[in-house]
């Protein structure tokens, strides 16, 4: 199942205003985001997956029920069918970035620990920060091997003396 897009802002000239609105809002708060990392890496990761912005209506799990909020999708990484998406409500405005299945059983707001004060973090921590995580594991892995080996070297020295 994918989440409802909300089109309903075509249809009047006042609702296209407001829609257009909308889109320059989110677009000024993505560059603002952006323009505050200094982590080239990051943003090296992170610009390929920026998407144009839509917006699509998500279900609120903490209100009445089939209460639901219009969220900005921002950023996709198709591979983990996951986006990052900007709401002011339901968490926003403390935690406004959240992140979200793109598709499936489980395409709600989904809960408090996947949102977000800012862009940055949100990127960082669920996967830049894995990635980084991975790669210091390997960089790890391998300085054991190569210390290893070494040891075993110098205990060969050792040996022949």
């Amino acid at each position: 199942m994918r989440p409802t897009i909300d089109s309903s802002h075509s249809l009047s000239k006042s609702l296209a205003d407001t829609f257009m609105t909308d889109m320059k809002m989110i677009l000024a708060k993505i560059h603002a985001e952006l323009s505050r990392i200094v982590d080239e890496p990051l943003l090296v990761a992170m610009k390929p997956l920026l998407v144009t912005p839509r917006c699509e209506k998500r279900e609120w799990d903490y209100g009445t029920l089939g209460q639901n909020f219009e969220c900005w999708i921002v950023l996709e990484h198709l591979p983990t069918n996951t986006c990052v998406a900007y709401c002011d409500l339901g968490f926003g405005p403390s935690s406004p970035w959240g992140l979200l299945f793109i598709a499936g059983d489980h395409i709600s707001m989904g809960m408090d620990s996947g949102w977000y004060s800012n862009f940055e973090v949100l990127f960082a921590n669920r996967w830049h920060g894995t990635v980084r995580i991975l790669q210091s594991l390997r960089s790890l892995s391998q300085m054991t091997h190569q210390s290893a080996r070494q040891g075993i070297n110098r205990m060969a020295l050792l040996d022949v003396y």
